[in-house]
């Protein structure tokens, strides 16, 4: 009875290299895109539209859109912290 009990526990082994090594590189890949996404958003939303001669309804959409750029942006910098501090405490 003892040697089923043993069994059935779930033993965690520490693992060292591999999947560490992994992690962080999708966290800074995640960090480089998210920088990426916000300052494209930005240019949008300063400059406007690239057009030759653009209406003013162009001009709202693309700075619009470079709002929501920056939205994303933000949101997905949380996202990339909040599962960094995930991994790290062991939730």
């Amino acid at each position: 009875m003892k040697r089923i009990d043993n069994l059935k526990r779930k033993v965690r082994v520490p693992v060292k290299g591999g999947n560490v090594m992994s992690n962080k590189m999708i966290t800074y890949v995640f960090y480089i895109l998210t920088i990426a996404v916000i300052l494209i958003g930005i240019v949008l939303s300063i400059n406007g539209s690239l057009e030759m001669f653009p209406t003013d309804e162009q001009q709202g959409k693309v700075r619009i859109a470079g709002m929501v750029l920056v939205g994303l942006g933000f949101v997905g910098g949380v996202t990339a912290m909040i599962f960094k501090n995930r991994k790290k405490s062991g939730i």
